[in-house]
Parts: structure tokens; C-alpha cells; sequence
């Protein structure tokens, strides 16, 4: 009500100097561009627009604007815009495709534009700032290994060890790093030291070729330390033949480990 008041007291000082004055107004109710009212040519809706604006209105939506009717110009020129193409060669494989004049693409497929992408120097650089920062935050390799939760099969094969009677520090120990040729380690995932018995929990990804070739290389560098590494490939244990296969293994390692 206040805001009111002060603006009614307002308009009066202003109609009482402009009569004073005697200043002409009849201006500011002037329209550069007047208003006028057209009919939709499309559904034929009534609707306001400012006659000569660079942007006035000859439909009353977007939705009948969109519902134009091309002339066989428009239809002839829209149609040879999507037809046309243009052939490009790829900069990562050297093959020719098409492409739409308005699309940006350089490479002819995903697998070649992660090839190019992944030999930029920019994204090299990201990624090596990437890495740093992982490993300032000990959240690479195998520093992450340490302080995540060990795997399912692995804290499963850790229950089975404490209920045979091993304690963990003393008669066993988990992730047990061994060096190796190259200056680095390896890390064996259950490390018996008074028998030297490695036991070792093989998922899936040891099936692959390139892993089981570095797996025999490591087991040769573990046997000439004298180390005996036993491998059990992990089945699910809640299929029948997986209960059946990890019982045998429980019983092969209660010979194994308490003889």
C-alpha cells in the first residue's frame, strides 16, 4: 500500500510540472512499431504482432510455424541439403567416408577417434597429471590394493584359512610382497613362510593368453626363490558345482598346510 501511495504522489508531481512547464507528453503513448491483429493462416487463430518490426509475426506459434507448406523450391533445395555429402579421409586409419556438410567429424568410426584422441599431447597431458595425483593420493596400482577390502574369493579363501586354525600375521600373511628381476615386486595373495606355499586365487582374467604368460614367468622367478605356488581357479559358490569344487579344495589344502 505504501509502494502505492508513493507512486500515485508521484504521477501527480509529474502531471503538475509537465502542465507547469507546459511539456508535450502525447509522445510516450506513441509506438515506434504499431500493434495490429492477423489471423493464422494455419489455424486460423487470431493473434497480435508489431506491423514493419524486422520481426513481425506472420503465424501465432512455433507449432504452425513448423507446419509451413514448402513450395517445390524449398522441397527441391531442403532435399538436395540432405543428400549432399561429402567425402573426407579419416586421420587415424587413412579410410575415405562420408559425412553431412554441417557434421564435424575427422574420424570414420568410435574406435578410431579413441585411437587419434588417445595420441593427442593434450590428453597425454591430462592423463599423466591424472595419474600423479592418484598416486600422490595412493589410489594407483597396487598402493590402492592395500587399502581397498580384499576380492570376494579372496576374503572368502581368508574365512576358510582363520577356521583351519592359521592366524593372519603369524602363520600366513595377505598381499605378501616378493621382489622380482625387474627391480619391482611381486605380490602373492596368501604367503605361507614357514612352508614357502603360495596360494593363489585365479578369477577369469587368467585365462587370457598375455596373463597366463607373465603368471608362468612369475612362477618361475617364485620357484628358483624356492617358493611352491598352488593356484585354485575360483568357481561360484552358489552353484552346486561350485560348492563341489571349493570342498575339494578345502580338503586338498587341510592336506597340504596341515601335514
Amino acid at each position: 500500500m505504501k509502494l502505492l501511495n508513493v507512486s500515485r504522489k508521484l504521477r501527480t508531481k509529474l502531471k503538475a510540472l509537465t502542465e507547469v512547464h507546459k511539456i508535450n507528453t502525447k509522445h510516450f503513448s506513441k509506438r515506434k512499431y504499431p500493434l495490429i491483429t492477423k489471423v493464422c493462416p494455419i489455424c486460423q487463430t487470431p493473434f497480435a504482432t508489431e506491423k514493419g518490426h524486422p520481426k513481425e509475426k506472420s503465424r501465432c506459434s512455433h507449432s504452425c510455424s513448423n507446419k509451413k507448406p514448402h513450395t517445390t523450391q524449398s522441397k527441391e533445395k531442403l532435399s538436395h541439403s540432405l543428400r549432399r555429402r561429402l567425402s573426407v579421409k579419416c586421420v587415424s586409419c587413412d579410410n575415405i567416408f562420408e559425412k553431412i556438410p554441417s557434421s564435424k567429424k575427422i574420424c570414420c568410426s568410435r574406435s578410431c577417434a579413441s585411437k587419434y584422441h588417445y595420441t593427442q599431447p593434450r590428453y597425454q597431458e591430462w592423463r599423466r597429471k591424472f595419474t600423479i595425483n592418484l598416486i600422490r593420493q595412493n589410489k594407483f596400482g597396487w598402493r590402492k590394493r592395500f587399502k581397498n577390502e580384499l576380492s570376494y574369493p579372496e576374503n572368502c579363501y581368508l574365512k576358510i584359512f582363520l577356521d583351519m586354525g592359521f592366524e593372519r600375521g603369524k602363520d600366513f600373511t595377505v598381499n605378501h610382497p616378493i621382489g622380482n628381476e625387474h627391480g619391482g615386486f611381486y605380490y602373492l595373495d596368501f604367503y605361507f613362510n614357514k612352508l614357502k606355499i603360495n596360494i593363489e586365487i585365479d578369477g577369469t582374467q587368467h585365462e587370457k593368453p598375455d596373463r597366463l604368460k607373465s603368471d608362468k614367468n612369475r612362477d618361475y622367478v617364485l620357484a628358483k626363490k624356492g617358493i611352491k605356488i598352488v593356484r585354485i581357479k575360483w568357481k561360484k559358490i552358489s552353484t552346486e558345482a561350485g560348492k563341489l569344487h571349493i570342498q575339494q579344495k578345502i580338503s586338498e589344502l587341510t592336506k597340504l598346510l596341515c601335514t
